[in-house]
């Protein structure tokens, strides 16, 4: 398992261990490095032998999450970081991305199927988190807010 933390770490990197793929790292909340972690999240579920539907399912909802705690959650402050703890196998890929933010009420989130906001351009997040993913869990508190995706694995 590889550890990082600071705003100069080298791009992430995953290690295999018996349970699979794990990382544990922080990035800065600086929208460019969400690209890291996006190619690190192939990596891994290629490296596990992921189908490619699920891959795809896994890459979209790491991503929203990702840019979500470094736009929202930090408000693109690169003195605040982004906590991504991750552990992909054959059977489960989970991740936690944790932020410094104050969360959000999820009840007072509008329906984006609702006809009143069917062209509005943002406020689809957690329909495609809940849509592509088979756990979604909010963990807001005092001092910031973790978001766990999990997805069960199917390999090609």
């Amino acid at each position: 398992m590889r550890k990082d933390k600071g705003s100069d770490m080298s791009p992430p990197q995953s290690s295999p261990s018996q349970d699979g793929e794990m990382v544990d790292l922080y990035i800065p909340s600086l929208p460019e490095r969400a690209t890291d972690v996006d190619r690190l999240i192939d990596q891994m579920t290629l490296q596990v032998g992921y189908a490619e539907d699920i891959r795809g399912d896994i890459m979209i909802a790491v991503n929203e999450v990702v840019k979500n705690a470094i736009l929202h959650g930090n408000k693109c402050d690169a003195s605040k970081s982004v906590h991504i703890l991750c552990r992909c196998n054959p059977e489960e890929f989970c991740i936690s991305i944790s932020d410094k933010g104050k969360g959000f009420d999820l009840n007072a989130v509008p329906d984006p199927l609702d006809p009143d906001n069917l062209l509005k351009e943002s406020g689809r997040g957690l329909f495609i988190l809940r849509a592509l993913m088979d756990r979604v869990d909010f963990d807001m508190r005092s001092d910031g807010t973790t978001v766990t995706i999990v997805k069960y694995g199917r390999q090609t």
